[in-house]
């Protein structure tokens, strides 16, 4: 897959070229995750036990962060946003 981006972006061009970066880029991406899959012990049953972890964590900041973009959408838009 990296190699099949590394060809994409120097031998095409334009929209198509872009295009096809991206798809290489997305297929990267499934490798990576292929990867974690069946190296993680537990296979995917680790994996869903890890996202839930990171996710207990990082739900907190998430709503504080919601909450301020709101505040501050309120005070920049008003009430009838």
């Amino acid at each position: 897959s990296m190699f099949g981006t590394l060809y994409c972006t120097f031998n095409t061009s334009g929209a198509q070229g872009y295009v096809s970066v991206l798809v290489m880029s997305g297929v990267q991406l499934m490798a990576l995750l292929w990867y974690l899959v069946t190296f993680l012990p537990g296979g995917a049953q680790g994996m869903k036990v890890l996202t839930s972890a990171i996710m207990a964590i990082l739900k907190p900041l998430i709503v504080s962060c919601s909450k301020c973009c709101a505040s501050i959408a309120m005070k920049v838009f008003g009430r009838a946003f």
